[in-house]
């Protein structure tokens, strides 16, 4: 997001090295069955539609967990032809042993993706906001700082700007590590965008009006006005998400 494409989930790396692990038993699967006689033919069938299933498979948890609203419909449809599939490779039980175990996991990563998917989209949908807005942000913080030290404001009132830039880096990347889907971290994160969040919103309305609670002086320099009301309203999406934002995770 902020520094490009947010890191894969760990359902989708796990799901990935299972899918490999599925491709590689059924290759077995075809060194032993390719030479069998033709009533066979079926079972080889159903094994080469799996492997192609196993790949997709892979690849529509990635783009699910990215985000895509119809890789989820796709996804379920080729987890439900897997689970067609399975009996038409016609394996004994020791195969079939085998071949459940690894499926088992596919499918329980697969699910992991699917079950969160209002939560995905939402937090995706926040990312490409966030991806879009945070260089004008920076932009416009940027200018506000420009315009104070153009006016010989109080440095105090700049170190609020700088520390208001920091932050704003640090919300984005907290939104990529709650989109990762590591449990320890996700938590730790949505903690931390949650205080910054708002800590940004408190400061950005201080800043406009003033708030000696937090130690905010209001800024009256005409040239940096205009891009505070330019920062406040590109951050509105946020601020009006925040409670969203820190449940979804």
């Amino acid at each position: 997001m902020i520094h490009g494409k947010p890191k894969t989930s760990l359902p989708v790396i796990g799901l990935v090295v299972l899918m490999i692990v599925l491709v590689l038993y059924l290759g077995f699967f075809f060194v032993n069955f390719a030479s069998r006689v033709e009533k066979e033919s079926s079972s080889l069938q159903a094994a080469s539609e799996v492997r192609v299933l196993a790949y997709r498979i892979a690849d529509l948890s990635g783009a699910a967990a990215d985000g895509n609203a119809e890789a989820f419909t796709q996804l379920r449809a080729a987890i439900d032809s897997v689970i067609g599939l399975r009996k038409s490779l016609n394996l004994g039980a020791i195969q079939a042993s085998s071949f459940n175990e690894v499926w088992a996991g596919i499918e329980a990563s697969a699910n992991l993706v699917l079950q969160r998917q209002e939560r995905s989209l939402f937090l995706n949908e926040v990312a490409r906001t966030l991806d879009e807005n945070l260089p004008k942000l920076q932009n416009d913080l940027s200018k506000i700082v420009d315009s104070l030290l153009r006016a010989d404001a109080p440095s105090d009132q700049i170190a609020v700007v700088q520390a208001q830039k920091w932050r704003m880096e640090r919300i984005g990347r907290n939104i990529d590590k709650m989109l990762a889907g590591d449990a320890e971290e996700v938590a730790v994160a949505a903690e931390q965008f949650n205080t910054d969040a708002r800590k940004f919103g408190d400061v950005l309305t201080g800043m406009q009006k003033g708030n000696g609670r937090i130690g905010v002086s209001e800024i009256t320099s005409q040239r940096a006005l205009p891009h505070i009301a330019a920062a406040a309203e590109r951050f509105g999406f946020v601020s009006n998400s925040i409670e969203g934002i820190y449940s979804a995770a």
